[in-house]
Formats: structure tokens, sequence, C-alpha cells
């Protein structure tokens, strides 16, 4: 029987074995070389996610058995590639509007297999890494495992897809390989990458994604409240499409994949700038022009036309909260900073935090065929002029306030590396007047005296 301790002095995991010495716990070897996890992870996440995607297209099979399951794969294989913003042709209809529930389930699956290609490669490596040591371990691992999963999705693309889905699927590959690779070796490395950074530009990344964040916190009480408001009509138009148990259940499915595209359209929606349900159709919080609507249960969700409530203006100030959170995070490590630099760096992370949220919603929005349906998502010119207009503006009045009412702190509580410059204590002690031995000696004593006030004693130099 043995049973472990932990060093007092050392830190270091000991195994005492019953009845003799102690023998310290050996550290794991590595099941695999951290190349060929990082490769096999890139393949496995293509092939894990059009495994999924088929198999919901093999239930639907179940319903419909007169298809040909050649068919059934292609059309499968090709709603998979959906989920690089390639576009999929399925019979007669060009969709392009990625289902991003798919995106975002592909890039978690992707971030674990990173991680765990990570950790074969930290088990190879010496147990203290530096930080450029981390950083190259982390670079390498993302650039195999990218590679591999480009490659995954890039030969199924040029059997199945046409005309430029190809030349998409290449690029859209990357950038989800990318991604999930990134979160996975940064988080499995411990790598820091923002510390080679300047100290104010440091906690921007962080503010970005707290902004975005809360825009998209509110376009899903947004959409909740939608959904409440329209239950009725969504349930009718459910049974109106009368898809039986099994169809119902993938419909279901089908839209909780788009779901999270529907939130980001309803935060460009409280941002004011709305979102289109097809080319001529207008939803903000000041009106709604509907004109005809795919027949989807969700959508029933969509407010009734006509002019929009004053209280619905209300929710222009979840802008305003996302500016201002954007602001405070990066403030933060600004304690002694002036008003007009705090007002510049709150108002420049407030409009990247807009500039985010204008990309996240290019990426939510496309079509569900040709004609009035090619346009569905966001309104790309009046997010781009609202989005960073609102949260940069929120963010320079943060900064100026903060600048302005909020005390420096004491130079005693700054950490190393903090910005500003430590400020001069100068420290005069009073001195006992002594009789002077000689004219001569009576300045240089005092001279000695007020040094010794100014810089301390001369060890402290």
């Amino acid at each position: 029987m043995a049973r472990q301790r932990r060093g007092e002095a050392s830190g270091e995991l000991d195994v005492v074995v019953e009845g003799g010495g102690e023998q310290p716990l050996r550290r794991p070897e590595p099941l695999l070389p951290w190349w060929a996890a990082a490769a096999a992870g890139g393949a496995l996440q293509a092939a894990v996610m059009w495994v999924l995607v088929c198999g919901a297209f093999a239930l639907g099979w179940i319903a419909a058995p007169d298809l040909e399951p050649g068919t059934v794969i292609l059309a499968g294989t090709r709603t998979w590639l959906l989920t690089y913003f390639t576009g999929a042709q399925l019979g007669d209809v060009m969709i392009t509007l990625t289902p991003l529930g798919l995106t975002l389930l592909s890039v978690l699956i992707g971030a674990g297999l990173a991680s765990y290609a990570t950790t074969q490669a930290r088990l190879a490596a010496p147990e203290e890494l530096t930080g450029r040591e981390r950083r190259a371990m982390a670079l390498r691992v993302m650039g195999v495992f990218t590679a591999a999963h480009v490659l995954a999705v890039l030969v199924p693309s040029f059997l199945v897809a046409t005309g430029e889905e190809p030349a998409r699927a290449l690029v859209g590959a990357a950038g989800v390989g990318l991604v999930a690779s990134s979160l996975g070796a940064i988080r499995g490395t411990q790598w820091r990458v923002t510390e080679d950074w300047p100290g104010w530009a440091r906690p921007i990344p962080a503010a970005v994604g707290v902004g975005v964040g809360i825009m998209q916190l509110a376009g899903l009480l947004v959409l909740g409240v939608g959904v409440t408001q329209g239950s009725a009509q969504i349930m009718e138009l459910h049974r109106d499409l009368d898809p039986g148990t099994l169809g119902g259940i993938l419909l279901v499915v089908l839209q909780a994949l788009w779901v999270p595209n529907l939130i980001v359209w309803c935060s460009s929606w409280a941002l004011g700038a709305g979102f289109q349900v097809g080319a001529g159709s207008v939803v903000t919080p000041v009106t709604t022009e509907l004109g005809l609507i795919p027949a989807i249960p969700i959508l029933g969700a969509l407010p009734a036309q006509g002019e929009g409530g004053q209280s619905q203006l209300w929710w222009l100030l979840s802008g305003v909260l996302a500016g201002v959170a954007c602001a405070v995070v990066v403030l933060r490590r600004r304690p002694r900073a002036r008003f007009d630099e705090t007002a510049l760096v709150g108002g420049l992370t407030g409009v990247l935090a807009g500039l985010a949220c204008v990309l996240l919603g290019l990426l939510a929005s496309g079509g569900l065929g040709t004609g009035r349906l090619a346009a569905l998502g966001v309104r790309p010119t009046a997010l781009f002029v609202m989005a960073p207009t609102l949260l940069g503006l929120a963010g320079v009045l943060t900064g100026a306030v903060w600048g302005l009412l909020r005390r420096p702190e004491p130079a005693e509580g700054l950490a190393a590396g903090d910005d500003g410059e430590e400020p001069l204590h100068i420290h005069l002690e009073p001195t006992e007047t002594k009789p002077s031995r000689g004219a001569g000696n009576t300045d240089e004593e005092e001279t000695r005296q007020i040094d010794r006030g100014i810089h301390g004693p001369a060890g402290d130099r």
C-alpha cells in the first residue's frame, strides 16, 4: 500500500512506500509525438463534424426512404461545408447563410483536440518553459493543426462543391482551424499572448470581448422576448408544416443551429441598426416593414409590422453599457493617467468592440436562395455606423469622467510594469543644531544633513 504526500520545501510530489524509502512520482510519457497529435486532431475535427451532419441527414432519410443514399450523403457533405462559410447548393436552392451553431460546435471540438496535442508537446518538453518557448510551442501546434484541418476540408470540397466554393472552403477552414487551435494551444501552454504588449494595450482584447459579450447577451434577451410574445405564431407555423415526429425533431435541431445567427441579428437590432429578412425588409426598434417571409417557425418571433413603441428605444442602452464596460476594463490598468488619455483609450476600445460586432454580424448573414431571400441578416451599413459610434462615444465619455473623478493611487501601490513614472518624494528631516567646531565646517555639515533628508541614507540609494 502506498500513499502520496507533497514535500514542504521543494513542492515535489513523493510516493511513500511501506517499509522502504521514498520514490519520486515519475512524469508520464507522451502517448503520441506532438506533431502527430496535432495533425490527427485537425483532421479529426473535420471528420467528427461531417459524421454529425451526415448522421442528421441519415435520420431524415428514414422519413423519406425514396431518396438515393448517394443523394443523402451529398446533401449532408454540402451542408457540412456551410460550417466554413462556403455556401451549399441543395437542389435548386443556394444557401449562403452559415449556421453559426455548427461553426461554434466545430471550434469547441477543435479546441479540445488542440489542447490534447499541446499536452503531448508539454510532456515531451522540459518541465519549466520560458515565455518564448511557450509561444514557440503554441505556434507549432497551431500551424500543424490548422494545415491538417484545411487539407481534411479541402479534399471533400473539390469533390462535391462547385464554382468558388472550394476557394471559400480553403479560407473558411483556415479560419476555423486557426481559432480552434489557438484556443487549445494557448490554454495548454499557458502562453500569455499580450505579455510583450505595452502596459496600456494588454487589457484591450479582454475589454473588446466584454463589449461583444454584453451585446450578444442583449441580443439573446431580445430574441427571448420575441419568442415569448410570438410563441402562438411559432407553434402555428410548426403545425402548418406538419413535419411528423421525426421530422419535427429534425426541424427543431436545424433551427437551433441558426439560433446564434438570430442572436447576432437581435444584437444589431438592440444597437438601432436592425436587420433584414429578405431584400427590402427592415426590422428596427423604430419601425418594422416585412414582405413575404419563409415559413420557418422561429421567424414567428418577428415583431408585427408598423411603428415601434418608444419603450423599445431603451434597448439602445445596451450599446451604452457595452461601451462603458469596455472602457472600465482598460482604465482599471491606468489609474494615474490624465483625463485626455483615459478618454482616448476608452473611446478606442469602444470603437474596436463595435467593429468586432460588425464583423460578427457579417459572418452571421447570408441567404436562403436567390431573389428576395438572398439577403438575410444584419444591415451592414447601418451596423457599421451605429456600433462603433455608440460604443465609442460611451467609451470616450466614460474615460473622460474616469480621468476627472478618479484619484491617482499612491505610488507605493504601483506594481512593476504599470504605466506612469514614479513621482519624486522629498522628505526633509528636522536636524538638531550642533555647535560647529569651525566656521568652515558649518555649511558642510548642513549640506550633508539636507542630502540625507532628500536621498536617504547612503545604503538606500
